[in-house]
């Protein structure tokens, strides 16, 4: 017995049974092709009513959500039964399709067999194949199938009388049956009555207790921060939604656009997820919150208990058919959006680590000052003498050597020689009378340093996201040459290579460096030459190797540098005016 011929009739029937499934019209009967439907018992029993021995022919027979019954004395063109029994004791011309459903067939259905994710009882004859998917099936004494069986999930129950002239072929499960049972009630009971909580489901309470007590732990542990997205939430709701609103649609595009990176795409899905539960938690408390100011209980601004009631309220919600789905994906974006926030928030209170720069001269005293300018203009005075060792200054022996000053003191000032003036050297405007003094010496200033003539090394350095930013905007630049070129993936990696080696050694930055203000600089201040383009390119190759994490390094490193960077020797900073690259 071949597969082809059962397969073949599966794949041709389950599309039009899903999208019969997503047309919610339960109860009513459907008329596809314009035929007249039969889709509910009672139509088909006032039918069974004809007088006897007179067969009554109905036309396709379509139900959701409700049941199809063919009668003894009925024959029915076709069958499409979800989430329905299908009750066939007459016969089917064609294919009889149970979804999600019971059939129980003593009847004789002319065509295929086929049912997914249900139970069903053969008493009868198939003249086509068996088709069950997931499916428990039972075959009695009086079964007869004439064409072939494929059973998915769990080998039926074959009475020893039943007949069956090709051979079964069984691709069992095992005990993953059980949890495909679970989902197959969870799927009737929650997903198709659109409510994520079916009440009526015993596992599911166990589920949802773990995630309650997951929810407190997180309530518990991370108090802080909890508190932060509760109050963004009070006082930001607007906000709040919108930004989240915004991360759950962009995520999905920049997983894309990074999955070439290999790591990028599960690191921003899982991060994503935290922040999804994170955000959920947050919900939860607010809500709780909300209520103890609307009671006057104080108790529940504790973030623990606030998220247990607010946990509650929301659980309850969710058991509501439409209602429970609205509300579940409402809390995503307003939970994200408030996370993200406050995210943000502690980023930019976070404190930047500091680095060394010019240092300014100590202030000088109003002695002192007065002191200097009377030695710059050549006058002399008390405050002058103290400051070049006149004898009688305190803190200076008179009749100090040479050698005195040698040591940082200011050997005794000769008779005749007039301190202040010429520094030790005989006044001649003393001796000579008549005789002009030299012009004063001009005052120093101290020198001007423009901001723009600082050091590199010194400016704010450059944290993953713009660096992201800029290998973005290389990467399209790049495989846009690539694509009008070469057109190969390993031309893309080549040029992407070589385009950075050429840019970081002639212009220190790249395209999207420059369009993002950024420039690569060496710590010890030199110029990045070729030999240290050469080291970076090599050293990026180490922090691809562990799945890119050396990329991710700068996010928690203190010197916001990549481990390329630390083998290089070199860091990015945020520059005011970058070089034209032409």
């Amino acid at each position: 017995m071949k597969l082809d011929r059962p397969i073949a009739t599966a794949w041709r029937v389950l599309p039009g049974v899903a999208v019969l499934g997503w047309m919610l019209a339960a109860g009513q009967p459907i008329e596809p092709g314009g035929q007249e439907a039969n889709a509910n018992a009672a139509p088909v029993e006032r039918r069974a009513e004809a007088p006897a021995g007179q067969r009554h022919r109905l036309h396709q027979v379509v139900s959701i959500g409700g049941d199809a019954v063919v009668r003894t004395n009925q024959v029915a063109e076709q069958v499409v039964v979800v989430r329905g029994s299908a009750v066939i004791e007459g016969d089917v011309d064609s294919d009889a399709v149970v979804v999600l459903g019971k059939a129980r067939i003593t009847g004789r259905v002319r065509g295929d067999l086929v049912v997914v994710l249900g139970e069903v009882e053969l008493n009868g004859q198939v003249d086509g194949d068996v088709v069950l998917i997931l499916t428990r099936g039972k075959l009695g004494p009086e079964a007869r199938v004439r064409g072939g069986m494929v059973a998915v999930g769990t080998p039926p129950e074959v009475d020893p009388l039943a007949e069956i002239r090709g051979r079964p072929e069984i691709v069992s499960l095992g005990p993953i049956m059980r949890y495909l049972d679970w989902g197959k009630e969870y799927l009737v009971q929650g997903v198709f009555l659109l409510r994520p909580f079916p009440p009526r489901l015993g596992w599911v309470w166990v589920v949802t207790g773990l995630f309650l007590l997951f929810h407190l732990v997180i309530a518990a542990v991370f108090a802080r921060p909890l508190q932060g997205c509760m109050e963004i939430l009070r006082e930001q709701p607007a906000r709040s939604f919108l930004v989240g609103l915004l991360a759950c649609v962009l995520v999905g595009p920049v997983s894309i656009l990074l999955s070439f990176t290999m790591v990028a795409t599960p690191l921003i899905l899982l991060a994503f997820f935290a922040v999804c539960v994170f955000g959920r938690v947050a919900v939860y408390g607010a809500t709780g919150v909300a209520l103890g100011r609307g009671v006057g209980w104080a108790g529940m601004q504790a973030p623990v208990v606030a998220v247990l009631v607010g946990s509650v309220l929301f659980y309850l919600s969710y058991m509501i058919p439409v209602v429970g789905f609205a509300v579940y994906w409402l809390v995503v974006p307003w939970g994200v959006g408030a996370a993200l926030i406050q995210m943000f928030e502690a980023l930019r209170r976070e404190r930047r680590p500091t680095f060394p720069g010019p240092t300014r001269p100590a202030s000088l005293s109003p002695e002192a000052a007065r002191a200097a300018s009377g030695l710059m203009a050549g006058a002399t005075g008390p405050a002058t003498q103290a400051m070049v060792g006149v004898p009688g200054t305190p803190g200076v022996e008179s009749g100090a050597g040479p050698h005195d000053a040698k040591q940082g003191v200011a050997p005794a000032v000769e008779p005749g020689v007039e301190p202040g003036t010429g520094f030790g050297e005989a006044e001649p405007a003393r001796s000579a009378p008549g005789a002009t003094a030299p012009p004063p010496l001009p005052r120093m200033a101290a020198p001007i340093v423009s901001l723009n003539e600082m050091d590199p090394v010194l400016a704010v350095r450059v944290g993953f996201w713009p660096r992201l930013g800029a290998a973005l905007i290389d990467g399209l630049v790049v495989g846009f040459v690539n694509a009008i070129t070469f057109g190969e993936v390993r031309s893309f990696w080549l040029l992407l290579g070589a385009y950075h080696l050429v840019m970081w050694a002639w212009k220190g930055t790249t395209l999207g460096g420059a369009v993002l203000g950024m420039r690569i600089v060496r710590l010890d201040g030199r110029r990045v030459d070729w030999s240290v383009s050469a080291v970076r390119m090599l050293g990026s190759l180490v922090s691809l190797l562990p799945l890119g994490f050396g990329f991710f390094w700068v996010v928690w490193d203190d010197q916001f540098q990549s481990w390329h960077d630390r083998i290089a020797g070199t860091t990015i900073v945020k520059v005011d005016h970058t070089k034209a690259l032409i």
